[in-house]
């Protein structure tokens, strides 16, 4: 069975992450990670440790999305959380420990150049 809310965080352009409960249905992720009805949105799971993943928009950026933050040599665009994942594939709630190491790692906002948003789009176009 899985669990319908999920213990998680919320990062935001130029925001420090906070706790949120999280709707563990795609359908809502998407509706919840775009702005406009109009926006195109395709829900992407980044694996960033062996138990925790981030949950974006891939297509954020071409929604014109504010760069958000660098990872895994990919800058996000847009909101996304942060939530568990176990050795399935299923999202989890993440736990304390995660949850503080997390908001400590991402708690530092970031900009962007315009070249390196150029670029984001350039990579979403050609990953479509």
């Amino acid at each position: 069975m899985t669990n319908l809310l999920l213990d998680g965080l919320l990062v935001e352009p130029k925001e420090h992450p906070y706790e949120i409960s999280i709707i563990n249905d795609e359908d809502l992720m998407a509706f919840n990670l775009t702005e406009n009805i109009d926006d195109i949105c395709e829900i992407d799971i980044i694996k960033i440790s062996t138990s925790v993943c981030i949950i974006r928009n891939k297509y954020a950026v071409l929604n014109q999305k504010s760069a958000n933050r660098k990872i895994k040599n990919i800058i996000i665009a847009g909101n996304f959380y942060i939530a568990g994942i176990n050795n399935q594939g299923k999202l989890t709630s993440l736990t304390k420990k995660q949850k503080e190491k997390y908001i400590t790692k991402f708690w530092e906002t970031e900009t962007y150049t315009d070249d390196e948003i150029i670029e984001i789009y350039l990579d979403s176009l050609f990953d479509m």
